[in-house]
């Protein structure tokens, strides 16, 4: 199975940097993506949570501002919680483990600067396994379908 996205757009919010109890580095945005449509008029935009945890979470409150051009690697995760009511409640939003800015930076000088990509530092729980590609193809009899 596989969970994978990958989203450009703008950013749409502030970024919000917290510090988790043990001091792991969270940081949460949202991500204006346009859906694309026949015309200018047609088209939508998708305001999308990211949530961006270690590094990638430090790197994308120090680079990432309202307006700019974004982009984020990582997968789709749906958390469930109960509001104050206590009706339970669903929340999409995109786990990010890259971030990077497509359009570089300006410093003060009006020179361009890209920021470096940050990885995240994900908690163990959350870590994604590493595969090894291999040009081996396996029997016949190992293919499920």
């Amino acid at each position: 199975m596989i969970n994978s996205v990958v989203l450009v757009g703008r950013v749409a919010t502030d970024v919000t940097l917290r510090y988790t109890p043990n001091g792991q580095p969270v940081a949460q945005f949202r991500l204006a993506v346009d859906r694309p449509g026949r015309d200018k008029e047609n088209r939508k935009t998708d305001f999308i949570p990211v949530v961006t945890w270690g590094k990638a979470a430090e790197a994308a409150a120090r680079y990432l501002q309202k307006g700019r051009l974004a982009g984020v690697r990582g997968r789709l995760q749906i958390r469930e919680y109960q509001d104050r009511e206590g009706a339970r409640r669903w929340a999409t939003e995109v786990v990010g483990v890259t971030t990077f800015l497509p359009d570089g930076k300006r410093n003060g000088n009006g020179d361009q600067e890209t920021a470096p990509a940050a990885e995240a530092a994900e908690p163990e729980a959350n870590a994604l396994p590493e595969v090894e590609a291999t040009d081996e193809l396996g029997d016949d009899e190992d293919v499920p379908f």
